[in-house]
């Protein structure tokens, strides 16, 4: 993590080798810094290490609870 001027960043960082095709099909690295200050930014960051093209989609979820949906 790191702080700069009161806001505080978070960054996670993997990197998939390729070595096992039944988990992913490609080689990447992938960034996730989170930015906390008085609001909360994300960015996720994909570099893809493969010599093929390759797509890649994510999702954020709360887990808030709901109490009542129409």
């Amino acid at each position: 993590s790191a702080s700069c001027e009161n806001n505080i960043y978070l960054i996670f960082s993997f990197s998939y080798p390729g070595d096992t095709p039944d988990l992913f099909a490609s080689s990447f690295n992938a960034t996730l810094t989170i930015q906390l200050s008085t609001s909360l930014e994300l960015n996720l960051s994909i570099q893809n290490t493969d010599v093929s093209p390759v797509e890649f989609s994510w999702a954020f979820h709360t887990y808030f609870a709901v109490n009542h949906c129409e």
